[in-house]
């Protein structure tokens, strides 16, 4: 009803959003293995801690109406189709750098058998391109990881000749990020994809998402180059 002052309700959802969390940094300090009940609270989770949250809020009741509202809130204010699609390629993402499955074995093959010899401004652009392409379509820090494995015993290579090798590690942490082409490039992709203006022309992000994609390679090529070059 206006005012600067919290109402009865909104100061429980504050209150429970605050605890819930408080949960994730109070773990960090909490010794492990010093007793039964600690290692219980330490094992329920984030995700579980969460969800405990939002069971008690149902059943807390304001002038007769639960503070949280099941039917409203899970039939309106999430948007399930983004969730599930970004739930999916993220099982599929793990799937294909899981080494069992030896698509990470192959890639780095793939990889390294093109990047070795070269130059190091065509040996950046390379892996810049390569991070970009695959973060899109797989897990973020699958495609980090891999890339450094790979790009490692080269960096210290180009170091033996004058080049920055920590530029390396900034190159494949930020183009890592650089995803937003399927549901399951990374985390605000979902929310990204599922806004109205996209759902309705869907064409738009694979006619300009690439050009994009394009150009920040090739951008942060140069940046990269003069940073290992200089630096």
């Amino acid at each position: 009803k206006g005012g600067t002052k919290f109402n009865k309700k909104q100061a429980i959802i504050t209150v429970f959003m605050v605890i819930g969390f408080a949960y994730s940094i109070i773990t960090i300090f909490l010794p492990k293995g010093a007793n039964a009940g600690l290692d219980f609270f330490i094992g329920i989770g984030l995700p579980v801690w969460l969800s405990l949250m939002v069971v008690i809020l149902t059943f807390i009741r304001i002038d007769g109406e639960p503070v949280f509202n099941t039917d409203r809130m899970f039939g309106s204010a999430v948007i399930w189709g983004p969730v599930f699609a970004a739930a999916s390629f993220m099982l599929i993402g793990t799937m294909m750098s899981d080494k069992a499955n030896g698509v990470s074995a192959w890639l780095t093959e793939v990889i390294a058998s093109v990047v070795g010899g070269l130059p190091f401004p065509a040996f950046i652009f390379i892996v810049i391109l390569a991070a970009v392409v695959c973060t899109n379509f797989f897990s973020n820090s699958a495609t980090a990881v891999i890339l450094a494995s790979i790009v490692a015993p080269f960096a210290m290579t180009f170091a033996g000749v004058g080049v920055q090798p920590t530029v390396f590690c900034a190159a494949i942490a930020n183009s890592a990020g650089i995803a937003y082409l399927t549901m399951g490039a990374g985390g605000v992709a979902p929310v990204f994809l599922g806004l109205d203006c996209i759902k309705n022309e869907p064409s738009w992000i694979w006619k300009y998402g690439p050009l994009l994609g394009l150009l920040y390679v090739i951008g942060a090529s140069a940046a990269y180059i003069s940073c290992g070059l200089i630096f």
